[in-house]
């Protein structure tokens, strides 16, 4: 019975505080890990609100105009010049693919490339947000929102009633 009484010594004084000491240093990491989920999805929830008020630290714009007989590139100038923050966007960060007969589905891999090449000259800039303008068919608005779904901020921009609309960002950032 002596070798019980020392066990279960052992046990109370060394096993018991250790094993409530190792729950405590487990709860720390375990209660900060939900401080930062929650902080991070109410700073997702009010970045979506900003991005659509207020221009990054450096903006683009990306000009897809894959419409023939018409050329967007005039309109969205034009709304460029009346927004503050769009006309402060220096031209070097303006990028226009243009085609001037319709894209088939044979010819996407070659809009795949000129796509990656308009988005890495964007990125070789230094763009950390663009403001997108389309002039496409569904099928490739997909793939310009495939691509760039990954890469900025994108900010989407909508022909509407004689004018371009500020639609928000490409994203939503909120948590689901």
């Amino acid at each position: 019975m002596d070798w019980w009484n020392s066990f279960s010594d052992f046990t109370v004084y060394w096993i018991d505080p250790i094993g409530i000491w190792l729950g405590v240093v487990a709860t720390v990491p375990i209660v900060w890990s939900w401080v930062l989920l929650l902080r991070a999805w109410r700073q997702r929830k009010a970045v979506f609100a900003q991005i659509r008020r207020e221009p990054g630290e450096r903006p683009g714009v990306l000009i897809v105009d894959l419409l023939p007989q018409q050329d967007i590139r005039a309109n969205v100038e034009k709304f460029r010049r009346q927004q503050a923050h769009l006309a402060a966007i220096p031209p070097e960060r303006i990028v226009t693919l243009r085609r001037d007969r319709p894209i088939t589905a044979d010819e996407m891999v070659d809009f795949h490339r000129e796509l990656r090449k308009a988005i890495g000259r964007l990125s070789g800039l230094g763009v950390d947000r663009v403001h997108l303008f389309l002039g496409v068919p569904v099928p490739v608005a997909a793939v310009v929102g495939a691509h760039l779904a990954n890469t900025f901020q994108v900010v989407l921009y909508h022909w509407q009633g004689g004018i371009y609309e500020n639609w928000g960002p490409l994203k939503d950032f909120r948590v689901v």
